[in-house]
């Protein structure tokens, strides 16, 4: 399966999750949703192997103006993944606010089920993201960097709630290589740091009803 859509009856949402294996055919991610509001991020426990989900918007002071990037492969308005990286594409960018956003001394941070998770951003380093990498080739994934500052990417573990079980997707979502980096004092850590077996990103449409 290349790809997995999670309807739900009382909602006027779905969300698509696409395949690790599929990322590498994937020319576009247009197709896979219509809002850029929220996005819902999902993650697989190790130990029970339990998935859990978190949705996640900006924070409420940066709303409407500001909505979320999905891109594939690319960076456009941030920063980007560095060449040590590359090795380890195809990915899919989740951007925050923007690069061009003077961030420096400034609250940021997201929403997390409705519970803000934040930092000061101390400098002027504007990295503001989460990252999915297929990682194709097998890669050892072992970056240098370590994380000193573990609030900002905890949130959405902490804040996250239990997937009902008809709703379940299996590990073929669940990217196990990412990256989560915020300022400038906010965090900057890796897959192999966390106790998830991986991650996986709900991108948003909506739901056509009938009358």
């Amino acid at each position: 399966m290349d790809l997995f859509c999670d309807f739900r009856s009382d909602a006027a949402t779905g969300y698509t999750y696409i395949a690790v294996a599929y990322l590498q055919n994937a020319s576009t991610l247009e197709n896979h949703f219509t809002r850029s509001d929220h996005v819902h991020i999902r993650h697989l426990t190790v130990a029970d192997q339990q998935e859990y989900e978190t949705l996640v918007t900006l924070l409420t002071e940066f709303q409407p103006q500001y909505n979320l990037s999905f891109l594939l492969n690319a960076h456009t308005g941030f920063i980007g993944i560095g060449s040590s990286y590359q090795q380890y594409s195809p990915y899919i960018y989740l951007g925050f606010m923007p690069a061009s956003y003077p961030m420096n001394h400034t609250t940021q941070g997201y929403m997390a089920n409705g519970q803000r998770v934040t930092y000061w951003h101390c400098d002027s380093n504007p990295s503001n993201r989460m990252i999915v990498f297929a990682n194709n080739q097998g890669n050892s994934w072992t970056p240098g960097d370590r994380t000193q500052y573990f609030t900002m990417n905890q949130g959405i573990f902490v804040h996250a709630d239990p997937v009902e079980s008809g709703r379940a997707m299996g590990q073929d979502f669940y990217y196990q290589v990412y990256y989560m980096g915020f300022g400038g004092c906010g965090a900057s850590s890796f897959s192999y740091q966390t106790e998830a077996y991986g991650i996986a990103f709900g991108l948003p449409f909506d739901i056509i009803l009938n009358p």
